[in-house]
């Protein structure tokens, strides 16, 4: 019975452990500020995914109208790609859908030939087209 108990125990604190939504800060991570923005224009309402090339971990942010984000990674390239915004108080399921239509399809999944550079240090812009 008690090594059901700690078979149990334990499982549950991995669990635990290994499912956090909010990775710890790796050595060398920084916050970076920047905008997407797409034809001179910024991208809005549609989730940001940047997958790193060399260490870290991938990122997200769900951009507002501004096209602004501020994210935790280290510097280096990342792939970019966008997914449809979750819907919340102020963005409606028809809102995200739409905003998510305009994001040209190449940025619909990850991949290599979608690549940005970011900079320690300096905002970044990232311009689709």
């Amino acid at each position: 019975m008690r090594s059901v108990l700690t078979t149990v125990v334990c499982t549950a604190m991995l669990f635990a452990v290994g499912c956090s939504d909010t990775p710890e800060m790796l050595k060398g991570e920084t916050e970076i500020t920047g905008t997407v923005m797409m034809g001179g224009s910024p991208v809005k309402n549609v989730t940001l995914w940047l997958n790193p090339l060399g260490e870290g971990h991938p990122a997200k942010f769900n951009l507002g109208e501004d096209g602004k984000f501020t994210i935790k990674v280290i510097p280096g390239d990342f792939i970019v790609y966008f997914e449809k915004a979750p819907v919340t108080k102020e963005l409606s399921a028809q809102k995200a859908a739409e905003a998510f239509k305009v994001i040209p399809v190449k940025y619909h999944d990850p991949k290599k030939e979608n690549q940005v550079t970011i900079k320690s240090g300096e905002p970044a812009t990232i311009n689709i087209n």
